[in-house]
């Protein structure tokens, strides 16, 4: 048997499926306006001459909206990664209020394990990133690096599917185990957005678990070993230099995540926090109803 880490790019996928399938008929996908069309179709060309590898994982939706799963892309995608790094940074050019910076072929090397490409039609309108930073106490962390989403498309649900697929797909392949998935972040919309449909750490007015903290302290080592850290706050030190053209970060609609961020970073610094939580079944589960109560609330409002 494969460790978790040694990933084929095909076991898991008999699971995904019967999860995507079993909240399709909950009515759980209907903010992506399903039908949903899913499958793992190696060497078969499912008809989109716009899809980067042929073997990969194509989730369709109405409306002309695709979403393209790759992993392994540093080795799905040796030939392609001109074509993979144009688009992206058309998409980036296209959105460097929400995004700035671009998207380089080494970075585009070192991915790991996932690479999610939501297009509209046969535009790239949106991407997700994710890589395995190796294993925790015998668990594997994964990493949800840059992600995108055009302000065209109602970027926070399809931000949250874009993330949540290889998230799926790692726990679904250790159904009776669990995960630890991280991020980094100093914008206090994202922040307030992932601790509340992801329940990671740190939060206002919540313990951080000792399990997190030290997740926290792995991945900093891993990804910023020569940076400052501070523990028990979660908390990067200056890991860009200071910006003469800083523009504050978004922020959320709950001013006490707003104060929270403002007490903790110093954005012209380069502050950033470490996001941090463990994922199972029952959390992949906890995180989609809370998601889907979230937007049902949102449109009653609205």
């Amino acid at each position: 048997m494969n460790s978790p880490l040694e990933d084929d790019g095909r076991r898991g996928t008999g699971r995904l499926d019967l999860f995507l399938h079993v909240l399709r008929k909950s009515g759980a996908l209907r903010p992506w306006t399903a039908p949903l069309v899913t499958g793992d179709l190696p060497n078969v060309d499912m008809g989109d001459s716009k899809r980067y590898v042929s073997g990969s994982w194509l989730l369709r939706f109405r409306n002309g909206m695709s979403i393209e799963v790759i992993f392994q892309p540093g080795k799905q995608l040796v030939g392609h990664f001109d074509r993979v790094i144009a688009d992206l940074h058309r998409l980036l050019r296209m959105n460097s209020d929400l995004h700035p910076g671009g998207f380089t072929h080494r970075q585009l090397q070192d991915l790991g394990y996932g690479l999610c490409v939501l297009r509209h039609n046969s535009r790239v309108v949106g991407f997700a990133s994710s890589s395995l930073l190796g294993q925790l106490d015998g668990h594997p962390v994964l990493f949800l690096g840059s992600a995108c989403v055009d302000r065209s498309v109602k970027s926070r649900s399809w931000a949250y599917l874009l993330n949540l697929l290889p998230i799926t797909r790692l726990v679904l392949r250790r159904p009776w185990s669990f995960l630890y998935v991280a991020s980094r972040t100093s914008s206090p919309r994202v922040l307030g957005f992932v601790t509340n449909v992801y329940f990671m750490f740190p939060r206002p007015l919540h313990a951080t678990p000792d399990p997190v903290l030290a997740l926290g302290a792995f991945v900093a080592r891993t990804l910023s070993p020569h940076a400052h850290y501070e523990r028990d706050a979660m908390t990067l030190r200056g890991v860009r230099m200071p910006d003469p053209g800083f523009r504050p970060p978004d922020r959320h609609h709950d001013p006490l995540i707003n104060a929270y961020c403002d007490d903790l970073l110093d954005y012209a610094a380069g502050d950033a926090f470490i996001l941090g939580a463990r994922f199972d079944v029952p959390a992949l589960l906890r995180s989609v109803c809370r998601y889907w109560r979230s937007l049902r609330r949102s449109r009653r409002s609205a």
